[in-house]
């Protein structure tokens, strides 16, 4: 994007925010994004349901569940919620749970 597009979308907003009444989107700040610790969902998922196709699918819900929080937090409030790190963190954690979880089942 060049510089003159981004400083009249930074224009543009600032004066929808103005003139509209419109809110500036807003970020969680740090102790919000240590709440949003979707690691622990997925290390729970794995710990509960061991079978990979249960897991698959409860997994894909949660994901679908965290996408749709940030989007209506987003449209609803003007919060920007980072919604890559919390779906890397819930996929990441189930798999590294369940990789845990077999070998120590089987032994």
């Amino acid at each position: 994007m060049a510089g003159v597009f981004l400083q009249a979308q930074m224009i543009s907003q600032l004066l929808s925010a103005a003139l509209d009444g419109r809110p500036l989107l807003s970020a969680w700040n740090v102790w919000g994004e240590v709440i949003w610790s979707w690691a622990i969902t997925g290390g729970l998922l794995a710990a509960y349901l061991r079978q990979p196709t249960y897991l698959g699918l409860a997994v894909g819900a949660a994901l679908v569940s965290v996408y749709g929080i940030c989007l209506i937090v987003l449209i609803l409030y003007s919060y920007w919620i980072a919604f890559i790190p919390a779906a890397i963190a819930l996929g990441s954690s189930a798999i590294i749970s369940i990789a845990a979880i077999k070998p120590v089942k089987s032994a």
